[in-house]
């Protein structure tokens, strides 16, 4: 895009006395080429932000996905043992592989995984009459 002139020789540059270098470096950039590059950088941020908005969504839902893991997980450290402890720790497992094992899975594949988990922990959280909020950490709920 930039080209480079040197004045003295065509051979490159010759050797200068110590501590007297001097160059005469020439740009020549025109309007047109930078115009030219602001579209082009402008319309591949626009062809770009669709897949920049999908890959927000899938993050935020993954990190909800694993917010609500916690959830469970803490949900069974309670002093006591809960109903259905053994099912939560086993949806809890098999849904921590599964986002391990899929950094790239689509919102989709992500949503059915959570729904899934959900509809395992949600009748047992609800049959445990579960109370306080289940963002605590297990020792903050123990100590509850």
């Amino acid at each position: 895009m930039f080209a480079a002139r040197v004045e003295d020789g065509d051979e490159g540059i010759p050797p200068a006395p110590r501590g007297v270098p001097r160059f005469t470096v020439c740009f020549n950039i025109d309007a047109d080429g930078i115009l030219t590059e602001v579209e082009r950088l402008a319309r591949e941020a626009e062809r770009y932000k669709l897949e920049d908005e999908e890959n927000k969504k899938k993050v935020e839902l993954r990190n909800s996905f694993e917010e609500y893991i916690k959830d469970m997980r803490n949900a069974i450290c309670d002093k006591r043992p809960p109903v259905g402890k053994s099912k939560i720790d086993a949806a809890v497992n098999k849904a921590s592989q599964w986002l391990d094992s899929n950094e790239l899975g689509d919102l989709e594949e992500i949503r059915d995984q959570m729904q899934e988990f959900e509809n395992v922990c949600r009748p047992i959280i609800k049959r445990m009459k579960w109370t306080r909020p289940l963002s605590l950490t297990c020792a903050q709920a123990v100590k509850q």
